[in-house]
This record gives C-alpha cells, sequence and structure tokens, in this order.
C-alpha cells in the first residue's frame, strides 16, 4: 500500500487541549469544530492578495488603510528594491496569537502556566508554518513571476510579540 501524506504530523493532536484518541484531524474537526470555524480556517489559509505599485500585499483592513492614507504621500517617489522589502515584510505581517480571541480551555490537569504557555506557542509555529505553505501556493499561482521569502518568529517582529509571520518578494 503507498500512502501519500501532505498534512500535517498527527503527533501535535496530542498538544490539543481535547483529547482524541484516534490521532484522525478529520475526525477531530467533525467531533470539535463547526461548519462555519471550518470555513473561517479555510479562509485564512487562502486569503486575496493584490499588486500596487510595485508591492504585492495580503489583502487586511491594515493593508487597504495603510494604503489608502499614505499612497497619495508616496506618489511618483522612486522606491528602491531593499525599501519595497522593508515596506512588504511590515506591511504583511501576521501576529498570530493576537489575532485570536478565543482560546481553548485547559484541563484541570495542565495548571502549569509554563506548560501551557508553550504548548501555545509551539501550536501557533506549527500554524504559522502551515500558513506559510498555503500563502505560498497562493502567490505563486497569483504572482507566477515573482518570487517570495518568508519568516515565522517565535519572538516576534516588527515591534508585534508573540508569534508571527510576514512574506516579501525576493531579489
Amino acid at each position: 500500500m503507498k500512502v501519500c501524506k501532505n498534512g500535517l504530523d498527527k503527533n501535535i493532536l496530542e498538544l490539543f487541549t481535547a483529547p482524541f484518541d484516534d490521532h484522525d484531524f478529520f475526525l477531530h474537526a467533525t467531533h470539535f469544530v463547526t461548519v462555519e470555524q471550518a470555513l473561517a480556517t479555510i479562509g485564512m489559509l487562502n486569503p486575496d492578495f493584490f499588486e500596487i505599485d510595485g508591492y504585492i500585499l495580503w489583502k487586511n483592513s491594515q493593508t487597504r488603510q495603510y494604503i489608502e492614507e499614505n499612497r497619495k504621500i508616496d506618489e511618483g517617489k522612486p522606491r528602491g528594491f531593499k525599501e519595497r522589502q522593508r515596506m512588504e515584510h511590515f506591511l504583511n505581517l501576521f501576529e498570530i496569537g493576537g489575532h485570536f480571541k478565543k482560546w481553548e480551555e485547559w484541563p484541570p490537569s495542565l495548571m502549569d502556566e509554563d506548560a501551557r504557555y508553550k504548548k501555545d506557542i509551539e501550536l501557533m509555529v506549527i500554524f504559522a508554518h502551515q500558513i506559510e505553505k498555503y500563502w505560498r501556493m497562493a502567490l505563486n499561482r497569483c504572482f507566477p513571476d515573482r518570487k517570495f521569502e518568508f519568516e515565522i518568529s517565535a519572538d516576534g517582529l516588527e515591534g508585534e510579540l508573540g508569534v508571527c509571520l510576514t512574506f516579501w518578494q525576493a531579489q
């Protein structure tokens, strides 16, 4: 039998707060996740991207607002490649922990705050790598002539704290 593994290591289910013995993401999701939650997650993995003035940006409220406020100020100014990379690095930043408003209830058996924090960080880093995988595919599909670099940090980026992901155009 040939098995084609394309997803996550099923051992990360051991990090989840809701125990599930089968180590099967499909069964876990169908038991603990609503259809709305599943579709919202798919939407996060497949966002819109856009190009404006040579910048490739993740379409979100921050990038739209920044472009609206600053486009007229910067219009006509020559931009170097490094400046564009720096701006894309900043504007495409996704601070993962800060965007989630709902967190799992930890079981009483896991009272150690440090252990909880480490598990949360580990899960968010795994999530960030999955976002990179899907965003990279989408960016390559939308902009096949461009190359992109991603950065994931568990210690923050650009003044943001916690697990962050960003991307920019490579040379």
